[in-house]
């Protein structure tokens, strides 16, 4: 289960990474990556295609989890009146 969420998570971030390089090329960032976003893209490749490799079971079990996390967090929005 921490395999499919970590490998999730890193697709998550690295997507973050294009978007921002995008929506903010002038933002100030700590450190630049060579070959800008190849990095990046070949980083959400390399984790789906290691993710495709996991057992259905594992597949489940995160749809279940992250169910479960986004209606929890739904539950916590404040209503509308």
């Amino acid at each position: 289960m921490s395999n499919i969420g970590t490998l999730f998570a890193f697709v998550l971030v690295s997507l973050g990474v294009i978007v921002l390089r995008y929506k903010e090329p002038d933002r100030l960032r700590g450190f630049r990556v060579p070959f800008g976003p190849v990095i990046p893209i070949l980083s959400v490749v390399f984790c789906v295609l290691l993710m495709t490799g996991l057992p259905v079971i594992t597949w489940v079990r995160f749809f279940c989890v992250a169910d479960h996390r986004v209606g929890g967090l739904l539950l916590l929005q404040p209503q509308a009146k």
